[in-house]
């Protein structure tokens, strides 16, 4: 199979400008379509008549689109992420920040759960005895100066607990019945808002959270760490009076779980328990641990304009309530080049910071044993919530909600939960890709360029922009792959002329030539705004430089979903909201990759200067353009 892209710039006149011309490579994948084809045998159709149409050669083609980047790129600009732990000497080596009551801390007394972490032995008086530590939002020191920041935010609690059999907590009193020796408790407790816990030990100090189905509160999770120690997390809410944050350990509860917390005496000799590793941070689902090894200052009040937080009016659309906004902030003039001394608007003043991403690394040339756009793409986020979800190229994560998308439990099944709870990753999807989020799920992005990385700055940026993803809401399924419209799908969605689209065209002679041209246009431009909404985000989240043609990859389809026969259903039928019923499904299609290109530059640059009045250069003067790849079969 062979053949050539060609990339057509399209000028304000609407002119089209050859940009790129380039022969394409054929990867190992084609060749294996090929053998399947003439290998599949025509049993496979039965027994049902709904396989009927699992022989039609329109399963063997080119199915699918896809864009991708430097895997540099995947680790910088909108991807960044890094773990905040709100917690003071979370190392427990000094107890500053801590409120010890009733309780005695001896820390670096046993090796922790992993490698280098210490445990910590912590030792009750009483069965209220506990071990907690603050977090306000009054402007003294170490805590936050802004209140109401995160109130409507979530945060997980999460530590490392492990069972002390020298002197283990203290037995339910009154249910000698009981099948567990003793517990302890746990609990993150925000304004009018708790979060709790109990940790069951059996003899043979193996930990069970208990599982309270008729408490809103008891969301949590549990994971064995090995060496009897186990993590632990709890889900919260942010304080919605204002006042602060509270993380607590209760070693030893002797007393029944509803009361426990009460400060009533068991005896001189309550229990113990090890901890080590605890945190507090913003999510909904508990990431990489991070230490902190003094009364330092974690609770930095730019963390009001993180996009783990939800809280008016740092991070939610003002205008339309109902709708969830990721804002995106990027330094004007830094982490990537500037070019507002050279390009000038269409009147001759000088743009705004005309943006171009940062990558210290080159692109892979194609190989013919390519399977994957990008080897070894991994954002940070995955790495800190350690699933791997990136297909090495631009994911469609769906929705940042808690019913159903994406689940922390799919990719990483080491955690048990607590019945009820919901391990949709929550706002963490906002860091996967530039089609993470989608207008169609209530969502909008915004992108907002600030003078400098302090709250000043993010609270006034320079200039901002809300845009709701046009190809997203059209073709992508969840993993990034773009639909080749109307081609073997249930209830296609045409694009309109106004969206980006992906769709093919078979020459008249094709029998002798054997040639079929696959168009993908990018010319989506917000009525409101006149801005191009797909290339601005997807410059904002590094680029693309690296571009692939797929087929379906039938055998990994029926290994995945044994009932799953052609047509195989898109991820969305209908258009969606508010223009309509989107009808967000699971992608039942898996691709494999038939051609590959790989450019020395990024094509969705930044080019400087303004498009419209309405739209300034940082928004509105990306390239429009057309790519026309040409596939021969003969």
């Amino acid at each position: 199979m062979k053949g050539s892209v060609e990339i057509y710039g399209i000028t304000h006149e609407g002119e089209k400008e050859l940009l790129v011309e380039q022969d394409n490579l054929t990867t190992i994948g084609f060749s294996e379509q090929i053998t399947d084809l003439l290998t599949t045998p025509s049993s496979i159709k039965f027994p049902t008549t709904e396989n009927t149409a699992m022989l039609d050669a329109s399963n063997y083609e080119i199915q699918g689109f896809s864009m991708s980047k430097n895997k540099d790129a995947f680790r910088k600009n909108q991807h960044s992420y890094t773990t905040v732990n709100l917690l003071h000497n979370s190392d427990l080596k000094d107890t500053s920040g801590w409120e010890l009551s009733e309780v005695s801390s001896y820390s670096n007394v046993i090796l922790g759960g992993v490698s280098g972490a210490s445990g910590t032995l912590l030792t009750a008086n009483t069965s209220g005895a506990y071990f907690k530590q603050d977090i306000k939002y009054d402007d003294t020191l170490g805590n936050f100066s802004v209140s109401g920041i995160f109130s409507g935010t979530s945060f997980v609690g999460s530590v490392d607990v492990k069972f002390n059999k020298k002197n283990p907590p203290v037995e339910l009193s009154g249910t000698s019945s009981f099948p567990y020796v003793g517990q302890s408790a746990f609990e993150v407790s925000s304004g009018g808002y708790t979060s709790r816990t109990l940790i069951l030990w059996d003899i043979s100090g193996n930990a069970t959270l208990l599982d309270d189905k008729t408490s809103a509160n008891w969301f949590g999770g549990i994971k064995d760490l090995g060496g009897g120690w186990n993590r632990i997390f709890l889900n919260a809410s942010g304080p919605t009076d204002g006042t602060m944050t509270s993380f607590i350990v209760y070693p030893s509860v002797g007393i029944s779980p509803s009361a426990y917390g009460s400060t009533s005496s068991v005896d001189g000799s309550a229990g113990s328990i090890y901890i080590s590793r605890p945190q507090l941070e913003l999510g909904r689902v508990p990431t990489n641990y991070v230490e902190t090894s003094s009364f330092i200052n974690p609770r930095d009040d730019t963390l009001a304009f993180s996009l783990l937080n939800a809280t008016l009016p740092y991070a939610r659309n003002i205008l339309v309530p109902a709708w969830q906004e990721f804002k995106y902030y990027i330094l004007s003039g830094a982490g990537g080049e500037s070019l507002s001394a050279i390009y000038e608007d269409q009147e001759g003043n000088k743009g705004l910071s005309a943006y171009i991403p940062f990558t210290s690394s080159i692109t892979p040339s194609p190989n013919p044993l390519d399977r994957v756009l990008t080897e070894g793409a991994i954002t940070p986020v995955e790495d800190a919530l350690d699933i791997k979800y990136t297909q090495g190229q631009l994911p469609n994560a769906l929705g940042y909600g808690v019913s159903g998308y994406l689940q922390l439990s799919t990719y990483n099944t080491k955690w048990s939960y607590t019945s009820g709870y919901d391990s949709g990753l929550g706002r963490h999807v906002g860091y996967l890709g530039a089609y993470g989020v989608r207008a169609g799920n209530g969502q909008m992005v915004s992108l907002n360029f600030v003078s400098a990385l302090n709250f000043a700055g993010y609270s006034t940026p320079l200039s901002s922009m809300k845009f709701s993803t046009g190809a997203a809401d059209q073709c992508l399924d969840r993993f990034g792959y773009w639909e080749l419209s109307g081609d073997g799908t249930a209830n296609p969605v045409i694009p309109a002329n106004a969206y980006s689209e992906f769709v093919k065209t078979v020459v008249s002679d094709f029998s002798s030539t054997g040639e079929i041209t696959y168009h993908i246009k990018m010319d989506n431009v917000s009525a409101d705004t006149g801005a191009q909404r797909d290339r601005t985000v997807l410059n904002a989240f590094g680029g693309v430089d690296t571009l692939g043609l797929w087929g379906l990859d039938l055998k990994k389809i029926r290994e995945d979903n044994i009932t799953a026969n052609p047509p195989y259903s898109r991820h969305c039928h209908g258009p969606a909201p508010p223009l309509g019923t989107c009808v967000v499904e699971d992608p039942v299609r898996r691709y494999k990759l038939f051609n590959k290109l790989v450019f020395t530059d990024n094509i969705t640059k930044m080019a400087g200067g303004t498009r419209t009045r309405t739209a300034p250069g940082v928004f509105g003067f990306y390239k429009r353009f057309d790519i026309y790849w040409k596939v021969k079969f003969l």
